[in-house]
């Protein structure tokens, strides 16, 4: 099933359960089980063509009202770069160092992109990387290899895993209500190619 349409599927059922409770266990309101996926032939892996730079700038362009991005004058200096990994004790994917020079950070649809301020990791608030990275492993919602790197008021969590970092790319996983960790994209550039369509009309 294609990454998006699982993703909406899972909300409509987050709804749903909203709507009765008395019918779902109150605590729970997202199920690993998927009934009628057992009964369907697993279809072949749909592959996505990998968007080239000049496909996501057009794509940018064309949508400012989606993403809501800063410019290069916004970006920070590398020696923050340089910083920011010694903090997360991780490179940056290369993709994710273009976003960051290029966009500095910004929105895409309602959801932060989370990117790097310039300021003390420890005394900022707020969608700086960095600090999410600490606080998270400070309260325990993310472990050492897994940066996340945007959320969604739907309760999904986009994060780089770094048991797939190949020296200069870091595949990004989406882990849903459930607990359940998917593939997301391959890269920086794909998932915000991703996160753009998925609010395109």
């Amino acid at each position: 099933m294609n990454i998006e349409r699982l993703i909406t599927a899972t909300r409509k059922r987050t709804r749903n359960a909203r709507r009765t409770p008395s019918k779902l266990n109150s605590k729970r309101l997202f199920t690993d089980k998927k009934p009628h996926l057992k009964t369907k032939k697993q279809r072949p892996r749909q592959t996505m063509n990998k968007p080239t730079i000049l496909e996501l700038e057009n794509l940018i362009k064309q949508h400012p009202d989606i993403a809501a991005l800063g410019s290069p004058a916004d970006a920070v200096s590398d020696d923050w770069l340089v910083k920011a990994e010694e903090k997360i004790c991780h490179k940056l994917p290369a993709s994710y160092k273009w976003f960051l020079l290029n966009y500095a950070g910004g929105e895409v649809g309602t959801e932060e992109i989370y990117s790097i301020y310039g300021m003390n990791f420890e005394d900022i608030n707020g969608g700086d990387i960095v600090f999410q990275h600490i606080n998270g492993l400070k309260y325990k919602s993310t472990t050492a290899k897994k940066v996340v790197i945007s959320e969604t008021d739907f309760g999904e969590v986009f994060f780089f895993d770094y048991d797939t970092y190949n020296g200069e790319e870091c595949q990004i996983f989406v882990r849903i209500p459930s607990g359940k960790n998917l593939l997301y994209a391959n890269n920086f550039y794909e998932f915000l190619v991703k996160r753009i369509k998925a609010y395109l009309p």
